[in-house]
């Protein structure tokens, strides 16, 4: 079988079609992981994935959306406590936060207080989101749009989110009650993310040709989605549909969809949007590929479902995670390797590269 480019395997991989192997992407790595992998040998200011041989993937923009789809102009960041254990402050989304200075592990930070509790906050704050701001796109666009024209890479877009963003701004448990409280300003905002998404990447979209487009979620915890999937049908549905068609009018066929926790009642909604690829299928949550590969067949492309806790548990588990999915999933094609998420601090430099290794000679058989 030829050898293909990264571009080239990504498409055929996510397409069902023969491939010479699967891509070997990595979700990402915690900034905790990488201080306890520099401490046992890996060298600073490498870059992980050169150093681990892994694909190449880009996106734009190339910090998740908010560049595109964030608040415009930015609130002013303040601090508004600080102590030797933690400090509060505003960021430039206008969410008040309260971080702990801890560095021996990195913990989320609480929430105090959000900029949209009410009708009036989403006039106000919707002002911010004006798709034609210039500030929206990089000063140094024409020089990406040069590089990206002779790529062999895949390059994603990121395709924006109709509960992520919105759950960001108001609360988890403040937009839960919303749903119920005031519906029409619900319904108001998910309409009003759904345009300004579309507006706001048109422009991308008519100078770059994409190759995947990717939302962003994180709706679901570990025992299912945090809306019901009444609700996702009954406020989500239109807009993911209005989306996937944009998108497909610029020819992109290859979707995805980033959420966390168990995804099982969202799956068959976002199939009916047109969203065709799932990530990172977390394991501990009830994720398991090979179930989701058996139930849907080529009607769903994955991406992620390598348990991170068994990669910290030593090489058996690393074998049995390994040797246990990924024959499988070769074989019936739609799916490309990477832990479950952000890979933890608490797996060995060497356990990882061990898992990489037997990744490889796995992806290599057949």
């Amino acid at each position: 079988m030829n050898n293909f480019t990264q571009r080239e395997r990504f498409l055929k991989t996510v397409r069902f079609e023969p491939v010479d192997r699967l891509p070997l992407w990595e979700f990402g790595y915690l900034d905790t992981t990488i201080a306890r992998w520099q401490a046992e040998g890996f060298p600073a200011g490498v870059d992980l994935r050169d150093f681990f041989g892994l694909d190449s993937v880009r996106y734009f923009p190339e910090q998740f959306f908010f560049n595109i789809l964030k608040p415009l102009p930015s609130f002013s960041e303040e601090i508004l406590e600080e102590t030797g254990e933690y400090r509060i402050y505003t960021d430039e989304e206008g969410i008040t936060k309260k971080e702990f200075k801890s560095k021996k592990e990195k913990s989320m930070p609480l929430f105090l207080k959000y900029p949209i509790e009410s009708r009036r906050d989403w006039e106000g704050f919707k002002k911010r989101l004006d798709p034609s701001s210039p500030e929206r796109y990089p000063r140094d666009w024409e020089n990406m749009k040069k590089f990206w024209g002779t790529r062999d890479f895949p390059l994603t877009l990121f395709a924006g989110s109709l509960f992520g963003l919105l759950r960001n701004w108001i609360g988890v448990e403040n937009f839960s009650v919303m749903f119920y409280d005031d519906p029409a300003l619900v319904q108001e905002m998910i309409d009003y993310m759904t345009d300004f998404s579309i507006a706001s990447l048109r422009k991308a979209l008519d100078e770059v040709a994409f190759d995947h487009a990717h939302f962003w979620e994180d709706m679901a915890y570990k025992n299912g989605s945090l809306v019901s999937p009444e609700m996702v049908r009954k406020f989500m549905l239109p807009g993911y549909k209005k989306m996937t068609a944009f998108f497909r009018s610029y020819g992109i066929d290859v979707f995805s969809v980033d959420c966390d926790g168990n995804i099982d009642e969202l799956i068959p909604i976002w199939l009916e949007a047109g969203i065709n690829g799932m990530l990172p299928c977390e394991v501990a949550a009830g994720m398991d590929v090979v179930k989701i590969r058996e139930k849907y067949g080529k009607d769903i492309w994955l991406a992620g479902g390598m348990d991170k806790r068994a990669l910290a548990k030593g090489r058996k588990e690393i074998d049995r995670e390994v040797f246990g999915k990924i024959p499988f999933m070769l074989e019936k094609g739609g799916y490309i390797p990477t832990v479950d998420h952000a890979v933890p601090h608490d797996i060995p430099l060497s356990d990882y590269i061990y898992y990489l290794e037997q990744l490889k000679k796995c992806i290599k058989k057949g």
